[in-house]
């Protein structure tokens, strides 16, 4: 891997590593037909975000997390997001409630990919430590520019993100000027400057040593929709179990570095009954939201639990049957 070794050797030199799409496709090994679009298409219908402090009506966002260690990976139940205010000056100091990233995203190959490299490549730097769980969050971004004004990416400003390690994936931008990543040292002298203009353009960064920022957006043409999309991924050090029993193991695809299963001391039954108990909770605390947006994200939460539990008992279901099949053969 002596590409994702170059890489790992300009984090640890400059604590930023700028890396282009066609790097990124090797890396990620992304074939034709890899599910990208599909992957893509999912930032469509993102939620207005509806904690801005500035009033704003310009970022659509969805959240996930995500358990880590060594390499295995979990979804955790739905949380909020939080930030101190000394890395958020204008949105920090509460919890922000975000409807939850889909399966489509949350279970893709694309993320699967990019959870393993980021892995890789934070692990060869010595800023993830093989022996200590790994707190993940995930968090889809769309930001608009309108036809008389401008969108904007971080309206925080220059700042970290108060964890160990990041990384900002360019997924998908239209008839958009601006949006210039800015890389600063910690006494806030610029060391790069990058636009990330095509599909999975990536900026990895060491958040301890390092601040970011993104200039605004505005519209090519007044007359048409403008956008840009970005995964932002994130991780931090945690002291206690990242993988409690009650956590979401994730199914499906494998990568080079990431193999998820089930955790072998829940049983199949256990899961279901822990996906119901957290679409009760996420319905009982609906009942008692007193603000709209806030009720549905947990009405929408409640959803998707009942979706998984479903899922999980259609699947257990078949188990019994394959396996009294199995046994009269």
């Amino acid at each position: 891997m002596q590409l994702a070794d170059n890489i790992a050797a300009e984090l640890t030199r400059s604590g930023f590593a700028i890396v282009p799409r066609r790097h990124m496709v090797e890396l990620l090994s992304l074939a034709e037909g890899s599910g990208w679009q599909n992957f893509a298409a999912n930032w469509k219908d993102l939620p207005l975000d509806t904690f801005m402090a500035d009033c704003g009506q310009y970022r659509r966002r969805r959240f996930a997390t995500f358990g880590m260690q060594g390499s295995r990976i979990v979804r955790k139940p739905h949380q909020p997001h939080f930030q101190g205010r000394s890395f958020n000056r204008l949105n920090g100091g509460v919890e922000r409630w975000f409807e939850p990233v889909g399966s489509e995203v949350a279970e893709s190959a694309v993320t699967f990919g990019l959870l393993s490299l980021c892995r890789y490549l934070f692990g060869s730097t010595g800023i993830i430590e093989p022996m200590r769980d790994q707190h993940i969050e995930l968090h889809q971004f769309r930001i608009e520019a309108s036809s008389d004004g401008e969108g904007y990416p971080t309206p925080e400003g220059m700042h970290r993100d108060g964890v160990d390690w990041a990384c900002i994936t360019m997924i998908d931008r239209n008839n958009v000027d601006g949006a210039e990543t800015r890389i600063a040292d910690e006494r806030g002298r610029v060391l790069a400057t990058v636009t990330l203009a095509e599909p999975l353009d990536t900026v990895f960064f060491d958040d301890r040593r390092i601040r970011h920022g993104v200039s605004a957006i505005h519209r090519t043409d007044p007359d048409q929709a403008g956008w840009r999309d970005v995964l932002v991924t994130t991780g931090r050090h945690v002291t206690t179990s990242s993988l409690a029993s009650n956590d979401v193991p994730l199914r499906g695809h494998e990568s080079p570095a990431i193999r998820p299963v089930f955790s072998r001391n829940m049983s199949r039954m256990s899961l279901i009954d822990t996906y119901r108990e957290k679409a009760s909770g996420e319905r009982a605390a609906a009942k008692e939201a007193s603000l709209p947006n806030r009720r549905q994200v947990h009405e929408r939460a409640a959803a998707t639990w009942d979706r998984m539990a479903q899922s999980a008992q259609d699947t257990f279901d078949q188990s019994v049957v394959n396996a009294a099949a199995k046994a009269r053969l």
